[in-house]
């Protein structure tokens, strides 16, 4: 009898190295897992949930996650949407817990999501880094007229004031470094 319970002990004793040997491989691979996961797809995550940003300068916004591309997110917020390239993120807040991969290979660039704004002729607020919440550096108005492989050329104009040549005040060529947000009106949902 004694020997039958020093076989279970040893048994069991084995069959626990074996569970902690895997829980510790389980571990391992999460944290493997995890590590594959860029901040866009943690943020893609977060389709249509309302989230707060902080950019470089203090500049705030709270939205509605719209959509993520490769380097950027598109934010809804109120009558405006707002593009935010990722390297000047410096925080979000209220991410639910999901992660989600990009479901086309293709890469949605910044230029690529310029490139509608400049086409549909949008008027646009451009944000640059020194600017901020507070008036210093106040954003730019105006219309994208040309965007390069690293840059943006805005044609300003007033606030409200549709682009015609008559209008505008200054051509601004602006890398896309530079570049911490650009807000519109918000494309009508059908």
């Amino acid at each position: 009898m004694r020997w039958d319970a020093l076989f279970r002990d040893m048994e069991n004793q084995l069959a626990a190295g074996r569970l902690l040997e895997l829980e510790t491989d389980v571990a391992e691979l999460i944290r493997m897992e995890e590590s594959a996961i860029s901040l866009a797809d943690r943020i893609r995550g977060a389709a249509d949930s309302p989230v707060t940003v902080v950019l470089s300068g203090n500049v705030r916004f709270r939205g509605t996650v719209s959509y993520v591309g490769q380097e950027w997110l598109l934010l809804t917020e109120g009558e405006r949407s707002v593009l935010v390239p990722l390297r000047h993120l410096t925080r979000i807040s209220d991410l639910p817990k999901g992660v989600l991969k990009p479901l086309s290979q293709v890469p949605h660039t910044l230029a690529a999501a310029l490139r509608t704004l400049a086409r549909e002729r949008a008027a646009v607020r451009v944000y640059l880094v020194g600017a901020d919440m507070a008036g210093s550096g106040l954003p730019v108005t105006g219309v994208l007229d040309r965007v390069g492989s690293d840059f943006v050329e805005l044609a300003v104009v007033a606030d409200g004031e549709p682009r015609r040549e008559s209008s505008v005040r200054a051509r601004l060529g602006i890398p896309f470094t530079a570049v911490v947000a650009i807000s519109s009106r918000a494309q009508a949902q059908s």
